[in-house]
């Protein structure tokens, strides 16, 4: 006779107040870690370029096979630790990014590329919701508000700090490329053997083949300020993907510098700010810290357009930390305005929903930028594609300023 019951785990008391406190600690360092491989690939974008004779269109499209590889699996896999553990997800997430991050070190050639950032693209997919559940069920009871804090800026936090650790071991280390992810593989080995140290914080249920059918859906009370905020959900996804792809080409073509260790602090800066913005405003009602982000995304793209037109590094340096002020702050005050309009158990749909327009803003607006780079130049792409940040930036802060909500 089969059941439906969950499996039991041991009550929440049974698990060591330390081994609580280890898990709580190993998701959100672990979040960071995750993404600061495709942080730290960026800064190599322009030596690949070169070397394996790839176009501004192919890292484009690099880019958008990471896009849309992990929005898939996003879509697929995301309930998958509600029935077979978090631990199992976490553990076999980190094995196909060890295994991503490898064969980015001995890179050879482009279909390598293509075939490292699939699998890395995958295994964030399968990560990211099992390691935000993981790190709110071993939040402590007193730092519970802290767990959705980590969720909202330690992946952005783990993109700025790898593109700087990959401008830094470009300038000081040989051979840069498999040093540095070798190192990273060594790292996410260690994390999928060693999750299984810790207790598991979710019971087993059926249910675990028909969760892999993708479902999005908006609840009706949230649909109306979703739609509100898709075009901010574009601007700022659409943001990251051009400094993420293109940032480093970027700052060469424009800037005249070809300094690695520059070229990845300055993209670094994006991410970082947005996590020191989210800090500073945790305290604000989502719906201003939403305007502020939006505003700042807007003000600073087009300081950033007139600065490259300058050519001054100093001045982009200031227009980048402003946009990504924007860039983290908009998220953050998106997803906190709504989350408490959807019914618990449809959340996890209504964040399929956010993350499917800001993943196909992260990737396709990018693989457009380098389709037009490759026929005109970085310098006009760069200008349209501000303008049209910007404009949607505008649109999103005027459109929420009126909605009152």
């Amino acid at each position: 006779m089969t059941t439906t019951r969950a499996l039991p785990l041991p009550p929440a008391s049974a698990a060591s107040a330390p081994r609580k406190r280890a898990a709580f600690l190993l998701a959100a360092g672990s979040m960071g870690a995750m993404l600061a491989s495709s942080g730290a690939l960026t800064p190599f974008y322009p030596t690949l370029e070169s070397e394996l004779g790839i176009s501004s269109l192919g890292i484009s499209l690099v880019f958008a096979v990471y896009a849309i590889t992990l929005l898939a699996a996003l879509l697929i896999t995301g309930a998958l630790s509600d029935h077979v553990g978090r631990r199992p997800v976490v553990s076999i997430g980190f094995g196909i990014l060890a295994l991503s991050v490898v064969t980015v070190a001995f890179i050879d050639s482009a279909p390598a590329l293509f075939a490292a950032r699939a699998l890395q693209g995958a295994a964030t997919g399968l990560l990211t919701p099992a390691l935000s559940a993981l790190l709110i069920d071993s939040a402590p009871a007193e730092h519970a508000r802290r767990s959705s804090l980590l969720n909202a800026t330690t992946p952005t936090a783990g993109l700025a700090i790898g593109s700087l650790i990959g401008g830094i071991a470009i300038v000081l280390v040989t051979p840069a490329l498999p040093v540095t992810f070798l190192t990273l593989a060594v790292i996410y080995a260690a994390v999928a053997a060693g999750v299984w140290l810790l207790p598991e914080t979710s019971a087993r249920t059926p249910g675990a083949f028909r969760s892999l059918l993708p479902r999005v859906s908006v609840p009706q009370p949230a649909r109306r300020l979703f739609l509100i905020s898709a075009p901010a959900l574009a601007a700022t996804w659409a943001t990251g993907g051009l400094f993420l792809s293109l940032g480093p080409s970027i700052i060469i073509e424009r800037l005249h510098s070809d300094n690695a260790l520059l070229e990845g602090a300055i993209v670094a800066m994006l991410p970082a700010s947005g996590v020191l913005a989210v800090v500073i405003l945790r305290r604000v009602s989502p719906r201003s810290v939403s305007l502020v982000g939006t505003i700042s995304l807007a003000v600073g793209t087009a300081l950033a357009l007139a600065m490259l037109a300058a050519g001054s590094v100093l001045g982009y340096v200031v227009a980048v930390v402003i946009t990504g002020i924007g860039f983290g702050s908009s998220f953050y005050g998106i997803i906190g305005s709504l989350a408490p309009k959807a019914p618990v158990h449809k959340r996890a749909r209504l964040f399929a929903a956010v993350y499917v327009v800001s993943y196909l803003s992260f990737g396709l607006p990018a693989v457009a930028a380098g389709m037009l780079a490759t026929a005109t130049s970085l310098s006009i792409v760069s200008t349209a594609y501000g303008i049209v940040v910007a404009a949607l930036a505008t649109v999103a802060a005027i459109a929420r300023a009126r909605s009152g909500e």
